[in-house]
């Protein structure tokens, strides 16, 4: 995590603790059953930045790591790919900057990679001055080996919450939603559409301000997606709307969701197609992680036991995954305020797999064998560039005990000491043991030249 996210990560963790200690966590909730041992290892330093497997692990082994460096009399945000699972790692993306500040907002890969490598898109604000600040966007289709600009769907800092932006699986699809209008220049709020990778954008929802967004991951047959408001739409009464055409139309659903929140995580199922489940929480307010069965039209809380709750759980925001073979896998996983929790019977009983205040949590298929599949166009092992550094990555293990092994790789972020200290954590085996994921230092003989430069 940056150190500009890490402060408000911590700001928003202690409000969590400021509105929890002002209400009780009420009586009907029914116990969880903890697992003995489970803390997760301490580790030697914090780490910056966020984590992002690629949507074909199991195959490729790719990694991406957001976060920042300091050297050669600059600010650099910087994107760091691994092809290994995380053994090594190579610098692909430099934005340096002398003055201010710069954040990452967005950055999502596309769920089928095109022919030539996989494509992810990033999006990062520099901040000129307190009022003025410019916001990028790019796009690599080669893994991240080039980048091109494309046009930024977001106009400035707020206009977008951070890491909103979603990639279909139809090449060239995205979609951002918009949460405000009031930076110049001006663009509408709502939900934004492109169908070029970023080219152009369209508007396709105007009603209301958008927060957050989910996409099948069928969507190239059912073209379904899935906005959360921020405030209810006059036109449909509800939050929560629906579009099985590519946003060009929408209706509601929602119903059984707390009525005046807005969702800060919506999770489609892997089997989607199959099973019409889905999983959303709300942002900051300690309410309870619903499921959905019917595509998004009803739902009802599935944890914390003795929900729904909307806005008095001790748990605070839920970050909720499903297995990658859901519904075969009837196994789901929470990273909440209150610890990483998972259920093997879809929501029905929870266990506590780690007590550390857990986020951003991302889960994968673990693969079979610890060699990943190399690029197409790449023979042999993947050799690094004469322009990017090379870095290695530390990692430490703790022995967990409790749960079964189960197949699948977990990505997160994590405090590992108070009030400060988080980290990203890594275990290959469902949350029985851990690693810590410590920054990767880079070789200080190699240089890599400059993207793009402010002052």
């Amino acid at each position: 995590m940056n150190r500009e996210a890490l402060c408000a990560r911590c700001i928003r963790v202690i409000i969590s603790i400021v509105c929890l200690a002002s209400v009780a966590f009420a009586a009907r909730a029914e116990p969880i059953q903890a697992q003995a041992g489970g803390v997760l290892p301490l580790c030697a330093e914090q780490s910056y930045g966020r984590l992002f497997p690629s949507p074909n692990y199991t195959n490729d082994g790719a990694i991406f790591w957001l976060t920042e460096w300091r050297y050669a009399g600059a600010k650099h945000k910087v994107v760091l790919r691994s092809r290994d699972r995380g053994a090594s790692w190579l610098q692909v993306f430099d934005y340096p900057y002398t003055m201010n500040s710069a954040l990452f907002t967005a950055f999502d890969m596309a769920s089928e990679p095109e022919a030539t490598g996989l494509t992810a898109y990033l999006g990062l604000i520099y901040y000129i001055d307190p009022i003025t600040n410019q916001y990028h966007f790019y796009r690599t289709m080669d893994g991240g080996d080039t980048w091109e600009s494309r046009t930024a769907p977001c106009n400035g800092s707020l206009q977008c919450f951070d890491y909103t932006l979603r990639a279909a699986d139809r090449p060239g699809v995205l979609f951002q939603p918009r949460f405000r209008t009031e930076y110049y220049p001006s663009l509408p709020a709502g939900v934004a559409r492109s169908v070029d990778g970023g080219a152009t954008w369209q508007q396709v929802w105007s009603e209301t301000l958008a927060v957050t967004m989910a996409v099948s991951p069928d969507y190239d047959q059912d073209e379904t997606v899935f906005a959360s408001l921020a405030a209810v739409s006059p036109s449909l009464n509800t939050r929560l709307i629906i579009s099985h055409d590519a946003g060009e139309t929408w209706s509601g659903g929602g119903q059984g969701l707390c009525p005046d929140r807005h969702l800060g995580q919506i999770e489609v199922s892997p089997g989607f197609a199959q099973d019409r489940t889905l999983l959303a929480s709300a942002t900051w307010t300690g309410s309870s992680l619903f499921m959905s069965q019917d595509g998004g039209v009803t739902w009802r809380a599935i944890f914390p036991p003795g929900g729904p709750y909307c806005g008095n759980s001790p748990y605070g925001e839920i970050y909720p995954q499903f297995s990658p073979d859901f519904p075969a896998d009837s196994t789901i996983y929470a990273a909440t305020f209150a610890g990483l929790y998972a259920s093997y019977d879809a929501g029905e009983s929870w266990i506590m797999l780690a007590p550390n205040t857990s986020y951003n949590l991302a889960v994968r298929r673990t693969p079979e064998t610890d060699t990943p599949a190399l690029p197409a166009s790449g023979a042999g092992s993947p050799e690094p560039r004469e322009d990017v550094h090379q870095v290695f990555l530390p990692l430490t293990a703790v022995q967990g005990s409790g749960p079964s092994y189960k197949p699948h790789t977990l990505f997160m972020e994590a405090f590992f000491s108070w009030p400060i200290g988080a980290t990203q954590y890594r275990s290959d085996d469902g949350g029985r043991t851990w690693q810590c994921m410590n920054i990767p230092l880079v070789r200080p003989q190699v240089y890599l030249p400059l993207l793009h430069i402010q002052s």
